[in-house]
Parts: C-alpha cells; structure tokens; sequence
C-alpha cells in the first residue's frame, strides 16, 4: 500500500486546492455584519452593507471566488454605486461570476493585490471599476479607506479619486474576458498592471470607456469627463499587455483612456472603431515610454458616424516595431473604410514624444479607403529624432501615410501630414507620403526639422498603380506626395513644405510630388542651410538621389522652390521637372551660398509632343559644373527659359559634359540669360584648365640646408575638403587663432 501513499496525498491536495471555499466571501464587521458567507454562490444583498442616499457600501475580509462560483450583489434600484472594499490583507483571487442585479456602477477596492483568472467574468448592470488603491475619495470630502477602515468617512457624494498611500501600490492581474454593458466603463487602476498571457484576454466596453492606470508612487488617479489626471508628483508605473484586445467599438467609437510610465503592448489591440451612425471618442494615452511590438491601435470608422481620435503623448521613447503572426508590422490607424456615400469622417491623429522610431514596416496612417469619408490629419511633434526605417514581410514600409483611395466621383480628399522635430531620418525604405489613386486630393506635407533631415537607401516595396494593380520593385526612401490615378478626373497632388538645417539625400533617397493622370502636380518647396546629395556606395548611380516633380499624365507638373542658405552640393544626384504629355514645372534656386554639380543635373526638360520645358532660375553666389547639365529642353513645344544670376561659372573640362541648354527638337528655343554684377556677361563662364605649371624648379631643399637649425612650419589640411571656387580666398577651415599645433615638421 505504501507505494500508493503520495499519489492519493496529491490527489487529495489538489481535490483541496480546487474545492469550492466556504469562506472565500468574508465580511469584516466594519460595517456591522462580519463571517464567512455561504457558497459556492454568494448572495451579497443591500443588508450586509450600509446605505448612505445612492452609495452602498460593502466591507470584506476577504474576496475571492473560485471557477463555477459566483457573487451576486443585490439592492434597491434607487443605488447608483455599490462601492466594495476588502481589508484583511491578501490578495483577491477572482476566477468566478460577479454578478450585480442593481442598475448601478460597481467599484471593488483591494490595496493588496486583484487577480482575474481565465473564468473571471462579469455580468453588471452598470461600469465596473477594479482598483488597487489604499482609498476612494468622495467629492465632499468623505473617503472609504481599505488600507485603514478607521479613517473613513462615509457621505452620499460620488466617488471623486483613488488614493494610493504608499510608493509600492499592489499589481492588478488580467488572465481573462471583462466586458461591461453598452456605454459604460470598464477601469483598471492600480499599480503594475499586466494585462493578458499567451492565451488571448478582452476588455471590451462596447461604445462605452476604458480606463487603465498604473502608478508607482503615492498619489491620486481622478477621471474626468475628458480622461485620467495625476496628481502632481504621481508617477506612473509599469502597463504590460500580451496577446489582449481592448476595444470600445459600437455604434460609435467610445473612448480608451491609458495613463503609466512604461507602456508594453505586446501582440495586442486597442480598438476604438465606429461600426454605426454615432461619432468616434478617442484613444487618449500619456505614459513615459511606451513601446508598440506586432500590435496595432485604430479607430477606424466603418459607419456613417466620424471615427475617433488619437492622442500619443510620450515623455520619452514611443518605439512601434515587431512583426505579428502574419508577417505584418506594427500599426496606427484613423481611417475612413465606409463604402456608402454617406460615411463618416476620419478624424486626426496627433503624437508628442522625445524620439518616435518606426521599423519592421510599421506604420502611422489616416486614409479615406472607399473615397467617401474624409481623411484625417497626421499631427507629430518630436523633440529629439524621428527614425522610420524597413518593411515587413508583405514589402509595406515603415512610415507615416495619408492615402485617398476612393475610386467614385466626389471621392474625398487625404489628409495633410505635420511633422516638427529636431532631427529625421528615413532610412531603407522609410517614408512620408501622401498619395491619391481616384478623384481625391492627396494632402499637403509639412516638415519642420530644427537640425538635420537624412533620407537614405531604400528597399523592395509594395507599390500599387492608378489601376489597383500590386507589384514589387525597389523604391529609395523618402518624402512623396502623388496623384497616381490615369483617369482624367483623378485629384491634385498635395504640396511638399520642408524647412530644415541640413538636408541631406543619399543611396537613392528621394522628394517627389507626381501626378500620372489629368490631375495638377503638387509642388515642392524647401528652405534649408545646406542641401547634398550623394552617390551610392560603390559609385552605383543607378538609383540616384534626387528632388523631382514629375507628371506622366495630361496634368502639369508642379514647381520646385529651394532657398539653401550656404551650399548646395550635388553628386550623381538630380534636381527634375518632368513631363511626358504636359508642360514642365519650373526650378528655382536663390542662394548666398555657391551650387556644385558633379555627374548631375538640373533638368526641367518635357518629353511631350506639345509640352514646353518649365523655366530655370538660379541665384547662387557661384555656380561649379563637374560633368554636369543645367538643361530646359522640349521636343514638340517650346524649349524652357534658364537665367542665372551668379558672380561666376566654373565648368571642369571638357564643357561638352556641363552644357547650359534650353533648346526644342521642334519648337523655339528657350532664352538663356547669364547675369553677373558688374562684371562682362561674355567673360563669365570660365573653363578651368587641364595644365597645371610645375613648380618644382622654384623649389630650394631649404631643409637639408639648415638641418642644425631645426624649425616648425605646419600645413594642416582639412580632412574631406573639395575643390571650390574659394580657393582664392582666404580659407573657411583655418584652425582658430588660440588652437595649438601638436603636428611640427622639420
């Protein structure tokens, strides 16, 4: 018999540990009655509590209720809130049914600790907030205190805020499905909250509200009308999500409301999503850092009703990377997806944070997917740098987006798209955009870099044609705003606004406005320091950087402005105007500052049958040609006019490869004028000289000479210095006047 001993003492234990309690509801006697109630269905009426006009106040030792139990709450129907608290010390464990059969809000209070297991379910009449908060605070001053029962003050006042008394508030554990009835709220507030498990978890409040908050020090959680406040000096703790949906969606969006330190969604969503006629809410959500991985947030509307808001307020880092199941990256979405005439708005999306990275094709987008909703706005601001680099598995790349897809007449148009930051880098594949493919406008983008701007390199991506046709080809990163609808009637191209201290385009970067149909190009107008563009590692050109206006349509294409304060540096790079049915844009360049051209060009040629060359205009202090055109040419139309107004040309031998030409195969030739203050306009295009004079002759061995005599004599080169036009002047690089030489030659 022994060696069947400890096999039936486990099986005993179990038995023991999964038997329904019979004093897992115990009252505390703080409010009169006190004992274990009996179960495993517990019946809590309105007599166990206290009565204070509509608060009805429960006060527990203990609360906790097993699989197949239940704890039903009763009371007369004049209760608006059933306020719930356990004071004996330990955790809640609840993996049964809280029922409530009164038409009101319940609150359930535990300073040490929720659990909600896998069976956990709730079925009330009204909101439900669960709290690891010490204390409620009611709005005349009254509290219901669970850490120290004997502090409190019951009034008939509403509750008002949750009181954490200590810096080491208790967790609140989600392993389960909470939803809440249409229109009301579902809040979790308290310390550390982890939400979900490998196992998929919910909550959900259908057109109602969410509130989630985490703090890690003492302080007050107060819900307003309009979100969550922190009291001042209350930070916030620690929000982990794994494989969870949180979701309003209904009949109108509803609102989630989402306050913490770090905010971890992993594998998870937040839904807000207008399914009817009744306007979004907002997903509001302020946390110190918050890291999205394989997850999404949207607030789509499918409906005639507007869709909802989305508010990203990030102290430090907001991270969006991961890719889910699928292959897809991560994802934020306001979007209008109604296919009837009468659908709803989307509505804008507006994030803050220190840095904002975007990897693994991970997207921030608004579009207006069946064209008759309206596009929202993409507003972000960001302190330090905004990164977008990559693609997923399915070749969409990482970005910000607003599209107008609508193929109908009277298709709405995309929204516009604001970026301020101190520095941006769109990086293989990375991309701002905005694109129409039907009668819709695409937006305007506006850029704001304090400091530098850098596109580089570019990926394999998903492109989708005027037609709706998808293919693969590779596509450098950058700034697009296009019409790429071949109908007649397709909508303008948005306009490209970009103001920075550095731009620099590399490895096949880009800035392109484009319009394939009867719509107008966009134009592109940029102010900058200093603008370069260089070549692809390896000397590859086929890729070229460059800053273009294109139209393959019957639309004109648009204009390119640049104000660039001291240099514009060129290699194998293109500044473009281009048209194959229509006339071409015009280029303008002012600048203080001198333009140098290497193996690149300045074109606003047309290939059209009737098209004339848009108009060259330049105004730099020196203009430096290196294999370079500065070209305005037609073929059927009229060829388009360059004037330059320049203190001088430099052009590298031989000239042939650095041609200033606006002439038409067919038409007129276009008039070029070459102005210089001052100075003969015939004599100021000077080809440097391929002979250079040998000066070795002049030169004495002065060294050898006075070896006894050793003396210092340094030339100290500046390191990636280029041939310029002012090297007869004295040199931008001399080192300070105080600045020691460490390098003495003899």
């Amino acid at each position: 018999m022994r060696k069947f001993l400890l096999p039936i003492l486990i099986v005993i234990g179990l038995l023991v540990i999964n038997a329904p309690g019979h004093t897992e509801v115990v009252l505390d006697g703080t409010l009169g009655h006190s004992g274990a109630l009996p179960g495993p269905d517990y019946l809590i009426g309105a007599d166990l509590g206290r009565q204070l006009g509509s608060n009805l106040f429960h006060s527990f030792k203990d609360f906790n209720l097993s699989r197949f139990e239940s704890a039903t709450f009763s009371g007369p129907n004049s209760i608006n809130n059933v306020i719930n608290r356990v004071t004996g010390g330990n955790p809640s464990n609840i993996d049964g049914l809280i029922r409530s059969t009164i038409p009101a809000n319940m609150y359930f209070l535990n300073p040490n600790g929720l659990m909600f297991g896998p069976n956990a379910r709730l079925d009330v009449q009204g909101s439900f907030h669960a709290s690891t908060a010490d204390t409620l605070y009611l709005r005349d001053g009254g509290q219901f205190n669970a850490r120290q029962p004997n502090n409190s003050l019951l009034t008939i006042a509403p509750i008002e805020a949750f009181g954490f008394l200590t810096d080491t508030p208790a967790p609140i554990m989600i392993d389960s499905n909470l939803l809440v009835p249409k229109r009301q709220t579902l809040s979790l507030i308290g310390g550390e909250l982890r939400l979900g498990n490998d196992a998929d978890s919910e909550l959900m409040a259908e057109f109602g509200r969410i509130n989630l908050a985490s703090v890690a020090t003492r302080g007050k959680i107060i819900p307003t009308e309009s979100g969550l406040e922190l009291s001042t000096n209350t930070k916030g703790g620690v929000i982990t999500t794994n494989h969870t949906n949180i979701t309003t969606n209904g009949e109108g969006g509803g609102d989630i409301y989402i306050r913490g330190g770090r905010f971890e969604l992993v594998n998870s969503h937040i839904k807000a999503q207008t399914l009817g006629v009744e306007d979004g809410g907002v997903v509001d959500i302020q946390t110190d850092n918050f890291n999205i991985q394989a997850s999404e947030i949207r607030t789509d509307t499918y409906g005639a009703g507007d869709g909802g808001a989305i508010h990203l307020k990030v102290t430090d880092a907001l991270t969006l990377s991961g890719l889910d199941a699928d292959g897809y990256g991560s994802f934020i979405s306001a979007g209008a997806r109604a296919e009837d005439a009468k659908a709803g708005d989307a509505k804008h999306i507006s994030i803050q944070a220190r840095q904002l990275s975007l990897s693994d094709g991970a997207q921030i987008t608004s579009l207006t997917k069946f064209g008759f909703g309206k596009g929202g706005a993409v507003n972000i601001s960001v302190t330090d740098t905004f990164t977008a680099a990559g693609t997923d598995n399915h070749y969409y790349r990482s970005g910000v987006f607003t599209n107008a897809q609508g193929l109908e007449e009277g298709a709405s148009n995309a929204g516009h798209i604001t970026i301020k930051a101190n520095q941006i880098k769109l990086l293989d594949g990375g991309d701002i955009s905005s694109i129409t493919i039907g009668p819709g406008d695409s937006g305007t983008i506006k850029l704001n870099v304090n400091d530098t701007l850098t596109i580089s390199g570019g990926s394999e991506s998903l492109t989708i044609s005027g037609t709706g046709e998808e293919s693969i080809k590779w596509l450098g990163s950058g700034v697009f705003a296009g019409s790429e609808s071949e109908m007649v009637n397709s909508g303008n191209s948005g306009t490209i606004e970009l103001k920075a201290g550095q731009l620099i385009l590399e490895k096949g970067g880009r800035i392109e406005v484009s319009t394939s149909g009867g719509g107008i190009g966009g134009n592109i107008k940029i102010h900058v320091e200093g603008l370069t563009m260089l070549a692809d590692e390896g000397g590859d050109v086929t890729e070229r950087s460059n800053i273009s206006a294109s139209s393959i349509g019957s639309g004109n294409a648009g204009h390119i402005i640049l104000y660039v304060g001291d240099k514009l540096y060129l290699e194998n790079g293109a500044i473009t105007t281009a048209t194959t049915r229509a006339d071409g844009g015009n280029i303008t360049i002012n600048s203080p500052g001198y333009l140098y051209l290497i193996n690149s060009k300045i074109s606003t040629s047309v290939g059209a049958k009737d098209g004339n060359g848009g108009n060259i205009t330049l105004s730099p202090a020196f203009i430096v040609q290196d294999g370079s055109k500065i070209i305005a040419r037609a073929v059927g139309g009229n060829g388009g006019n360059i004037d330059i107004t320049t203190n001088g040309i430099f052009v590298f031998p031989p000239a042939s490869k650095s041609p200033i030409d606006a002439s038409s195969q067919k038409g007129i030739a276009g008039e070029i004028v070459i102005s210089t203050p001052d100075i003969n306009t015939a004599g100021n295009i000077v080809i440097l000289s391929t002979t250079f004079l040998d000066v070795s002759n002049l030169l004495q061995n002065i060294c050898q000479q006075d070896s006894e005599k050793d003396g210092n004599f340094v030339v100290n080169r500046y390191a990636g210095s280029r041939k310029s036009p002012y090297d007869w002047e004295a040199s931008h690089f001399l080192r300070d006047k105080g600045e020691p030489i460490t390098k003495p030659l003899k």
